[in-house]
């Protein structure tokens, strides 16, 4: 028969109010729980690892679940890459090469290229881990220190034709009462942007 004995972790705190002393246990639940992980061995900790306890130890708490959601998405692709990767192995070129990946069509589900927008979520949200991961004593430094972010891009917008316009003025004509075709002309004619548009009386 093997006995397991229960490690008791114990710490007395100074807390004037019940949210403060709450702050405290959780700093100090996140303090055990990392010890744990780093017991593992430091350089056994898998990048996949960091993110659930990552997870656990932030996110849960401070992100809305809409955001956790969208997360777990471009986890998947970060996963793939480096998810195998212990944390202290991962390397500048690691982290380049990941971004050549995004940038490549066959980084999407329907052969088309991520948005700039998107590639950028799946760098910030490496990012985060390995900031994260250095802060918490994980890593001695951080890989992602001296490596860009890549660019935005901005989106390109179709703008409508003359034969659009007019097509459209011609239906708002026929079919919409005063106010919508009011409406309409002083968008296209003064250039409103939406927020000007519906703040007039």
């Amino acid at each position: 028969t093997v006995v397991h004995k229960q490690i008791e972790h114990s710490k007395t705190i100074h807390a004037d109010t019940l949210q403060e002393a709450e702050n405290q246990w959780v700093l100090f639940k996140a303090d055990i729980m990392r010890n744990k992980v780093a017991d593992q061995g430091k350089g056994r900790t898998t990048l996949s690892q960091f993110y659930e306890y990552w997870k656990e130890n932030y996110a849960n708490e401070h992100l809305e679940i809409t955001t956790r959601t969208l997360l777990e998405d471009v986890f998947t692709r970060l996963k793939l890459a480096l998810g195998d990767k212990p944390l202290n192995k991962i390397e500048q070129s690691h982290i380049l090469a990941f971004h050549k990946m995004l940038r490549d069509p066959t980084a999407s589900t329907n052969k088309q290229p991520l948005s700039q927008a998107y590639i950028r979520k799946h760098a910030s949200l490496l990012r985060t881990l390995l900031t994260a991961a250095y802060d918490w004593n994980f890593i001695d430094s951080n890989p992602h220190d001296k490596v860009k972010l890549p660019k935005p891009g901005r989106s390109r917008k179709e703008l409508p034709t003359e034969d659009d316009l007019r097509q459209l003025l011609n239906l708002m004509d026929q079919k919409e009462s005063l106010k919508h075709r009011l409406w309409v002309a002083l968008v296209f004619t003064l250039g409103l942007r939406r927020e000007e548009l519906f703040g007039l009386k």
